[in-house]
């Protein structure tokens, strides 16, 4: 089972964890790591590496709340050290393919439906369309 860490400025990675147990159920090796004000890159990339050490081995996705920003840069410096890809502008839809999808897929084909529920979870609705 490819395992997943959430990792976000303040508690928007706990949040989404939380959400996506309330609809999937409780999650095995799926973890929330935030970045507290006040907290530099090097911290944050310590508490991940400590979340990828806590999952026991095999295939981590770093799920961040959007790229480019300190999150994604401290899930960036682990990708190139221990080769866990970086999903980054995670959301609800994004990790709920995630939780029912990870323990049939390789983690591959999964980045592939992570980035197509992506695409599909984000929706602009107007009124004209609803009547």
């Amino acid at each position: 089972m490819t395992g997943g860490i959430v990792i976000s400025h303040g508690d928007y990675s706990r949040g989404m964890v939380q959400a996506l147990e309330m609809i999937a159920g409780k999650q095995e090796k799926l973890a929330a790591v935030s970045l507290r004000e006040g907290e530099g890159l090097m911290e944050l990339t310590e508490k991940i590496r400590e979340a990828i050490a806590q999952m026991g081995g095999g295939d981590v996705i770093l799920f961040t709340d959007m790229f480019g920003a300190t999150p994604c840069n401290a899930a960036s410096l682990l990708c190139a050290e221990l080769g866990s890809p970086v999903a980054a502008g995670v959301n609800l839809p994004v990790l709920l393919t995630f939780a029912l999808s990870r323990e049939e897929l390789g983690t591959e084909a999964l980045l592939e439906q992570l980035a197509q529920a992506a695409k599909e979870g984000f929706r602009i609705i107007r009124e004209k369309e609803l009547m």
